[in-house]
């Protein structure tokens, strides 16, 4: 596992980047990952602490797309986990 040591107050986050196949809903500390071409199957995470956020096109903080071909953008689901 990964370990990060330290003096302070830092932040850290941690980010991932969802297939546009999967339907994408934070509702609190849990995400919903719901197959788009089949609802049956889903999918879910839990964090037990931190700031977690949803981006999908966000042009302010450019999360949330991804490029199917070159020069090519699409919107998708981009999650964000924070903790200080």
């Amino acid at each position: 596992p990964d370990c990060l040591v330290g003096t302070g107050t830092h932040r850290l986050d941690v980010h991932w980047h969802v297939d546009p196949r999967w339907r994408t809903e934070v509702s609190g500390q849990r995400v919903t990952f719901t197959l788009v071409a089949d609802p049956a199957r889903q999918l879910e995470l839990a964090v037990p602490d931190g700031a977690l956020e949803l981006f999908v096109a966000d042009e302010k903080t450019g999360l949330g797309w991804h490029s199917p071909a070159y020069r090519r953008l699409e919107p998708s689901a981009a999650l964000r986990l924070s903790r200080s």
